[in-house]
């Protein structure tokens, strides 16, 4: 591999002076280096080419003869749906769901409902500032 090198060939030694007494080679670093520089050349364009050939397989596995979702856009989706704004311009939740309910909520918390046996809100609140309580319904409802 390395050529040894002697120190006595001249017949003077120091003793304090360390070395190796071999050298590495040129030539068989060199032959290292292009074998690896070639074993680069050679691997990384079939690293491409095998990525490459992945994604076309992949793309075949992934293709359907469905038609696409958008020829569908005058079919709604199954309740229930989620709510969206239908315009930005004009933020409006659609459907109105939430706003009907709250509406109903509202009137009736600011009205009652005498058949039912609800007080107004203002009522019951006068009611429990005074000390007075409040009737349970029948049925705890």
């Amino acid at each position: 591999m390395a050529r040894s090198r002697d120190t006595e060939s001249n017949g003077w030694v120091n003793p304090e002076v360390r070395f190796e007494r071999s050298d590495i080679s040129s030539t068989s670093l060199m032959i290292y280096g292009v074998l690896l520089a070639l074993g680069l050349v050679i691997t990384v364009p079939a690293m491409f080419w095998l990525g490459n050939r992945l994604l076309q397989a992949e793309q075949k596995r992934k293709e359907t003869a469905l038609l696409p979702a958008s020829v569908e856009d005058h079919r709604l989706p199954p309740e229930p749906r989620l709510e969206y704004f239908e315009s930005k311009t004009k933020p409006r939740v659609t459907p109105p769901r939430a706003a009907v309910i709250l509406a109903d909520q509202s009137r009736l918390l600011e009205q009652g409902d005498k058949a039912r046996g609800i007080e107004p809100i203002e009522v019951a609140i006068d009611a429990l500032a005074k000390g007075k309580l409040l009737k349970a319904r029948e049925g705890g409802k």
